[in-house]
């Protein structure tokens, strides 16, 4: 390559595409008067959290599209700039009332000439915290290979343990399993339970990987020629369209498209839907999406449990906050009042005996006295009467009063009727109440509103009768110890398939910690727990030799790692009781818990003094896996057999020599 254009390929710019209409109603009646990326989450509006990630990723221009409330967007990135002085990323806003799609979107990009180097395509109610210039260099360096490539789709892999409660983001992926070109893509909630494949997609792709445990990001990697692929066909209206359209034409027109499996340590998600609205705001309580979290976007007291309460909170005798809340500034909490899994914004008045929970109230909302708020969102300067309760997916717009005295569940209530002749109905509202009934669309009129199916009278009394098991296990408190520990398992795993360097799985499992909280003590336990683990992976996986034979290469793969977090002489102890209840549980022998032992005293890691008092005082091995517990006896049994004392006892010859010398 010629450095002329070795020189040109390195300036270009980062460019994303920002998308700032959903082109749905899945937020009214609260999108009514306020486009939907300026609703607030966590106390901040929804693009705020794209336009820092665009800025820290080290973007260089960003092209926001809008049709709805455009004029609010405008004042609100002027004012956003305005306040970032040091933000040297250049923001155009464009807005159009003839946006009814993405594919208007991108047509009208192709035919401003704003693009001429690969771009990111996203949406501005997006969260995420990737590494987005890495992705888009792959996916320049996959066009060098594949002059066809025109699109870089990135995932993430479902968690069990924070599973969304809606299935719109969950994919069905075929791919092919070398290249990771995509074969197949479609949403999984079209299909439920059966899916019908072609068999020559199995006939001519014998190396073929299928994921269905997948998330959308809604984030994709574009060549520049993808504007003017929408405009050759107006049959594109939604990028879904765009991709399955590419996927059928691919021998006509030469193009492909590649996917993305992002880091198990990452965040990226969309929100798509008040569901998703309530799952992303506990994810970014609950630390899943850091460093995207309250206490290091704003000044916050950050407390135990996932309590974030900001400036000038104040709190009433006997109040309690539970767990995962955040509290905005200048808000009141009355008497008595528990909360719990909510976010509750700036300026509001929380009255005696009040229970919130799964509830998301934004500025300025009054509640009085003895009300039960569960699973909603309440709007800017709601007054809720004494008495009330309000749940089950319910959507209050701004500005509405509701009660004394009033149930309301699954309602969606706005300030304006829908018609001149439309009356206030007290009987929903309550007899003080300002508001109206929200007449869904169609689009959604078999869907609940917080994206989830909508289901009969006698389908709720048969969940309401079933057993107290289902609510037991769904109340139970999420192990995040195991959650940290399977994640640097599937890190180093990685890290051991693709020769990821040291240092980049150090990040990793630094970041893992933040994200879960992890003390220092049970960091060096739990990181040789998962080396250990390694060669017993690796038998299981590549069926290949026995626990043994895989441990020198685990051992000298992740030597620097191990010796990132075993430095003290109480870390080296740790180490030492990690590697006496792995192989315990395995049941692995005293051979290779002494060729774990000489392995890391040639290396310099552990030290003979430590090794020795390790061998003489037996404590209790830390159960923080809950694998098994073992007890003394067991331990004293382990050290008793002939290879660890013979290594013992040459330690305490060696120690005694050097001491005569």
């Amino acid at each position: 390559m010629s450095s002329k254009k070795k020189k040109l390929e390195e300036k270009q710019p980062l460019q994303a595409v920002l998308i700032c209409d959903s082109f749905n109603y899945r937020f009214m009646p609260l999108t009514r008067s306020k486009p939907r990326v300026l609703i607030p989450l966590l106390n901040v509006p929804l693009i705020d959290y794209s336009l820092k990630s665009l800025h820290s990723a080290g973007f260089d221009d960003v092209f926001l599209f809008c049709c709805s409330h455009s004029q609010q967007i405008k004042d609100h990135i002027k004012q956003w700039l305005a306040s970032r002085a040091n933000v040297s990323m250049n923001v155009q806003v464009f807005s159009s009332d003839s946006y009814a799609s993405v594919g208007d979107v991108l047509r009208d990009l192709d035919g401003k000439g704003l693009i001429r180097h690969d771009f990111v395509l996203l949406f501005g109610d997006c969260v995420w915290n990737l590494q987005l210039k890495k992705y888009v260099d792959e996916h320049r360096n996959q066009i060098k290979n594949d002059k066809g490539c025109i699109m870089t789709l990135l995932f993430k892999q479902s968690s069990r343990e924070r599973r969304s409660k809606s299935t719109e983001d969950q994919v069905l992926l075929f791919v092919d399993g070398t290249t990771n070109k995509l074969l197949l893509y479609d949403k999984l909630s079209k299909h439920g339970n059966k899916v019908n494949v072609n068999l020559s997609l199995f006939q001519e792709n014998r190396n073929m990987k299928v994921y269905c445990n997948l998330q959308d990001t809604y984030i994709a990697i574009c060549s520049v020629n993808v504007p003017s692929l929408f405009a050759d066909n107006f049959d594109y209206e939604t990028r879904d369209d765009f991709i399955r359209g590419i996927l059928e034409q691919e021998d006509i027109l030469g193009s492909t498209i590649y996917s993305r499996i992002c880091e198990s340590n990452t965040y990226a998600t969309r929100v798509i839907n008040p569901s998703a609205y309530e799952v992303v705001s506990l994810d970014i309580l609950q630390r899943w999406s850091f460093p995207i979290v309250p206490d290091l976007e704003d000044k916050v007291c950050y407390q135990r449990h996932n309590i974030y309460r900001f400036c000038d909170v104040s709190l009433m005798m006997n109040s309690i906050l539970e767990k995962n809340v955040a509290i905005g500034t200048y808000t009141t909490i009355g008497a008595n009042a528990h909360i719990m899994n909510s976010v509750i914004g700036s300026s509001c008045k929380i009255g005696n005996n009040v229970k919130i929970e799964g509830a998301f109230l934004w500025n300025n909302v009054n509640v009085d006295d003895d009300c039960e708020l569960r699973c909603c969102i309440i709007g800017e300067n709601v007054h809720i009467k004494n008495g009330c309760t309000i749940s089950e997916g319910s959507l209050i717009s701004n500005d509405v009063v509701i009660g004394p005295n009033v149930t309301l569940k699954c309602r969606l209530i706005q300030t304006e009727p829908d018609d001149d002749d439309d009356k206030i109905d007290t009987n929903i509202v309550g007899s003080e109440g300002k508001g109206y009934l929200y007449r869904e669309s169609e689009e959604i009129e078999n869907i609940n509103i917080w994206g989830l199916e909508k289901v009969s009278e006698a389908d709720e009394s048969w969940k309401s009768s079933g057993s107290e098991l289902d609510d037991i296990e769904e109340e139970e408190e999420i192990d995040d110890t195991k959650i940290f520990y399977n994640e640097v398992l599937d890190s180093f795993q990685r890290g051991f398939d693709e020769n990821v360097a040291s240092e980049n799985l150090i990040l990793e499992v630094n970041s893992s910690k933040h994200a879960y909280n992890i003390p220092i003590k049970e960091l060096g336990f739990l990181v040789t727990r998962a080396v250990l683990e390694m060669p017993k992976s690796l038998v299981e996986s590549k069926s290949s030799g026995d626990y043994s034979s895989n441990l020198d290469s685990v051992l000298n793969k992740f030597t620097p790692v191990i010796k990132n977090y075993i430095k003290s002489a109480e870390s080296q102890l740790i180490f030492l009781m990690a590697a006496e209840e792995f192989t315990l549980l395995h049941q692995l022998g005293g051979s290779v818990f002494y060729k774990i032992l000489k392995f890391f005293y040639d290396k310099d890691i552990l030290e003979e003094d430590v090794i020795l008092q390790w061998y003489e005082n037996t404590q209790p091995l830390p159960a923080l896996l809950a694998d098994c517990e073992f007890t003394l006896d067991d331990q004293l049994e382990f050290r008793r057999q002939k290879i660890v004392q013979a290594f013992v006892k040459w330690l305490q010859e060696a120690e005694e020599e050097s001491s005569d010398n």
